[in-house]
């Protein structure tokens, strides 16, 4: 990710939609990063060693119908991780919570695009492409974040197009 600080909080704000997408987003990163959980149903379905993953680089779970008091916890586990300079990874897929909580973070946001190729027919690699855009100011909108989704989708399209260098990491099939 070209345009991620060396240091400092970032919060990593994604299009991701499932766990093995953000697994992936992790691993493109060359500084630790931890991400929220939204759907704990999906780790059930994950090998030993991908449920491991999950667990040593997840900040908690942010599920559905989750009380106060676990919406609590996670923010200050958020703000923890930031306040340490870390990266925090949110797929801002899913709904007003990562908006609101989005709105509460005091990290400038990178905004990062995530887009799997179509799987190549006996192939047991597909080509994921992850993008990141230009860094935001904390507070930005989501608004603000589509935008830059936006660009940075058009440019995986051009590229893609024209034949274009586009730097693209292969993942085994678990």
């Amino acid at each position: 990710l070209d345009h991620l600080p060396d240091k400092g909080p970032v919060v990593l704000a994604t299009n991701t939609r499932s766990l093995e997408a953000c697994l992936h987003l992790v691993s493109a990163t060359d500084r630790a990063t931890g991400f929220l959980i939204t759907d704990a149903a999906q780790i059930a379905s994950l090998p030993a060693w991908l449920r491991w993953a999950v667990q040593w680089s997840s900040l908690g779970q942010w599920l559905p119908g989750a009380n106060g008091a676990d919406e609590h916890r996670v923010k200050q586990k958020i703000q923890h991780a930031l306040a340490h300079g870390r990266v925090v990874a949110l797929s801002m897929e899913g709904g007003w919570i990562r908006e609101r909580l989005l709105s509460e973070l005091a990290a400038p946001v990178l905004p990062v695009w995530y887009e799997a190729a179509p799987k190549p027919e006996g192939r047991r690699r597909q080509r994921i492409y992850i993008l990141a855009g230009r860094v935001l100011p904390a507070g930005c909108s989501r608004a603000d974040i589509e935008r830059e989704w936006q660009r940075l989708a058009e440019e995986v399209t051009q590229r893609a197009v024209r034949g274009g260098p586009l730097r693209h990491v292969e993942f085994a099939e678990h």
